[in-house]
């Protein structure tokens, strides 16, 4: 019988295999995730834990539904913002064809109906408030229609009164229940000779304070309605410098509109009455056209 060699590998009954994952080194989850260390935890905590995690939940839900109907809303959205431009492009050609000087009939139409409504507004009220909200809804509706006369007629009159309040020795006679007082206007304070001293002061002083908030409210008026004057126009850079001036002259009423050339020599003064149009060798507008 031949004897077993020292490099036989045949398995005998105390032989084992061991595999390279069957060694101690590496992870096995059915053996050692038999314990775990859990840390005790209070009843309060244990509610500040609850209600931390219901909270972030809730915000989770809340920012998933906003976001999804952020995303559905994507058409009607695009719908209303086309809406909206329409709406104010129509809106800007209606009041720039309203105060085009050629336009009569459309500026009667719409003082008249600015009237109207004042009527309205005040239906329930005296005829004294009637009056005034009519007359205040005429004076914008007018302020609009003609914006640059308005603020050429209101520095006339604030110049005018301007000179007449700066001169200087005017003797001024006021009769009074007991007497009459001679009073002084210089360029300080009004000297009282006669008379109740306090009285006269507000005498003097009411009708101008009366005149200068007059002024100042009319003043906002005219500015609220011609704040919305154009200054630029970059719709018209690749337009024509001909269409281009044309537009400028049509929507601002301004004469001093300059085509500038390339190469051309220009000024770097500002001018609040003067629209500058940069076109290229093509002729093409090259640069928005602003004012000043």
């Amino acid at each position: 019988m031949p004897k077993k060699s020292e490099n036989d590998a045949s398995p005998t009954q105390n032989s084992r295999i061991i595999r390279v994952r069957d060694l101690p080194i590496y992870y096995d989850p059915k053996t050692d995730d038999i314990y775990r260390y859990v840390p005790r935890i209070d009843n309060d905590q244990q509610k500040r834990i609850n209600n931390t995690n219901r909270f972030q939940t809730s915000i989770n839900q809340t920012r998933q539904s906003i976001q999804q109907f952020w995303n559905n809303s994507k058409e009607l959205r695009l719908k209303i913002s086309r809406k909206l431009e329409k709406g104010q492009t129509y809106a800007k050609a209606t009041v720039n064809y309203i105060r085009d000087d050629q336009t009569f009939y459309p500026k009667i139409s719409v003082v008249t109906i600015a009237g109207l409504g004042g009527l309205l507004l005040g239906q329930k009220r005296s005829v004294l408030r009637k009056t005034f909200y009519s007359s205040v809804a005429v004076a914008v509706a007018l302020s609009a229609c003609y914006p640059k006369q308005s603020v050429n007629l209101l520095n006339q009159v604030h110049n005018r009164i301007q000179n007449n309040s700066q001169k200087n020795n005017q003797s001024v006679i006021i009769k009074h229940n007991d007497g009459i007082v001679h009073t002084i206007k210089n360029e300080h304070e009004p000297v009282i000779s006669v008379g109740d001293e306090l009285y006269m002061k507000l005498i003097l002083h009411i009708d101008r304070y009366r005149l200068f908030l007059s002024l100042l409210l009319f003043t906002l008026i005219i500015q609220m309605a011609s704040s919305d004057t154009k200054t630029c126009w970059p719709e018209l850079i690749g337009k024509t410098a001909d269409e281009a001036v044309q537009v400028i002259k049509d929507e601002s009423g301004l004469s001093k509109v300059h085509v500038c050339g390339p190469g051309s020599r220009t000024t770097r003064d500002v001018d609040d009455e003067r629209v500058r149009v940069y076109v290229d060798e093509d002729n093409k507008v090259t640069v928005q056209p602003t004012v000043g």
